[in-house]
């Protein structure tokens, strides 16, 4: 028992300094966060550590003209160039703006233009450098450092603070600052930004990438996450179309596909939709008798573009009752007698309507559908062997050894296949010996040894 608390106060202590080591690249003290509740520090698992990976160059003091010294720091990693694209999410700052900003991992500040201070507030004027290389490909001014708050796809909180830059109009990146202080996780196979927040509660920021489709390989299918757009509930009983979130441009069709769930009076229905504003219609069943929540931001399934040559069937009803009635009259032969066995047929669990236009088709096909002796019913085997030869010379091997007693056994297996349509004859030079196997029961087994 000792050691067991020992052990506890050692991980409680180590959690401690984990926490009290955080602090913000920026250096402004947030007390909107500070003052927030926390969470029971037990939901708070991290199993991923966001690391800071970029190497960044030392913070210079230069003269500028006739004035002080002022500190220049490069903005982007050494080494990484200018970025020819990047990851891209939409936050909106008000109402009526929506702003796009840029995730760039290989950036240690968050930067805004000038042309955003008017969606921000100035948390001070003394930031930490005065001059940022590298963003937009020259040198610009810092006027501080600005507080952002956007609202995500999901209706979910984000905060940023960033540089306040000359210039560069309204652009807005994400630095590593933030992704180390959050520790972030970017998902580019479902294309989300993932993060806890202070209160242990998921936030997930939705993004594009502009220059991932071109290195798609040849046949390799995309697929995106679909998610719920907004919480709902579901009544007893009842059917209902929900909103959800996919990754894809609008006028984009695709198909969704539920994934396995552990709620099995929740039917989700595979749908063929077309994105709209971002999202897609899809039908959901509440079979039982009690109500449901479905929580916003809950990945249902995944969404499947589908190819420019696949065809897509409208519903058109051609498959309604009277109608395949209709259709099974047209095709009835005067002759069309039972079917063998039919009072054992299995067709499932159907109508009695509906299982007599069944029964009543397949007697216009018994032909496909009897089993003859020998082999299985065609319905079941499709199947055409070829063997492509080529310019290959013939090859005749000789016949394995048997019992003189067994040719009579061959030659009844070779006119049971050819009256079965298993097998042709055929005049060829190639030849290949016949296998005889004895099981168990008695039976054989009828081989080509090729």
């Amino acid at each position: 028992m000792k050691e067991a608390k020992r052990l506890q106060a050692a991980r409680r202590t180590h959690r401690l300094r984990q926490r009290g080591g955080r602090v913000t690249r920026v250096g402004v003290a947030a007390p909107e966060v500070a003052n927030e509740p926390k969470a029971d520090e037990s939901r708070r698992k991290h199993r991923y550590c966001y690391q800071q990976q970029g190497c960044y160059g030392d913070v210079e003091l230069r003269k500028v003209g006739d004035q002080a010294d002022v500190r220049v720091a490069q903005l982007r990693a050494a080494g990484s160039g200018s970025p020819s694209c990047l990851p891209t999410a939409l936050l909106s700052l008000t109402r009526t703006h929506t702003q796009e900003v840029r995730l760039d991992s290989c950036a240690q500040f968050s930067v805004a233009g000038v042309e955003l201070r008017k969606y921000g507030r100035c948390l001070t004027r003394d930031a930490p450098v005065d001059i940022v290389e590298g963003f937009g490909g020259g040198t610009n001014r810092v006027l501080g450092v600005w507080r952002f708050v956007g609202t995500t796809q999901y209706q979910q909180r984000i905060t940023i603070d960033a540089l306040l830059v000359e210039g560069q109009g309204d652009e807005l990146l994400i630095g590593e600052d933030l992704m180390v202080e959050r520790q972030v996780k970017m998902d580019f196979g479902s294309r989300e930004l993932k993060y806890l927040d202070v209160t242990g509660q998921k936030v997930i920021l939705l993004f594009t990438c502009h220059g991932v489709s071109t290195l798609l390989q040849a046949g390799q299918e995309r697929r995106a996450v679909v998610r719920l757009a907004k919480t709902v509930k579901l009544a007893t009983n009842t059917r209902s179309v929900v909103q959800m979130k996919v990754d894809a441009e609008d006028g984009t069709t695709g198909v969704f596909l539920p994934k396995p769930t552990s709620k099995r009076h929740l039917l989700i229905a595979p749908t063929v939709d077309t994105v709209k504003n971002g999202m897609v219609s899809v039908v959901v069943l509440n079979v039982e008798g009690r109500w449901e929540k479905l929580p916003a931001r809950e990945a249902l399934g995944t969404w499947i573009p589908t190819d420019a040559d696949m065809e897509i069937l409208s519903l058109n009803g051609e498959l309604e009752r009277d109608r395949v009635a209709k259709w099974v009259a047209v095709l009835k032969k005067d002759d069309a007698g039972p079917l063998q066995d039919e009072d054992k047929l299995d067709i499932g669990d159907m109508e009695a309507a509906d299982k007599d236009l069944v029964i009543a088709l397949l007697r216009q096909y018994a032909g496909i559908v009897e089993k003859k002796p020998g082999c299985p019913p065609l319905a079941k085997v499709n199947v055409e062997h070829h063997i492509n030869t080529g310019n290959t010379a013939p090859i005749m091997q000789r016949r394995r050894r048997h019992a003189v007693s067994e040719n009579l056994l061959i030659d009844k297996e070779v006119d049971d296949m050819l009256s079965n349509q298993v097998i042709e004859p055929g005049d060829g030079a190639w030849g290949f010996p016949v296998v005889i196997v004895r099981k168990k029961a008695g039976s054989v087994r009828f081989c080509i040894d090729y």
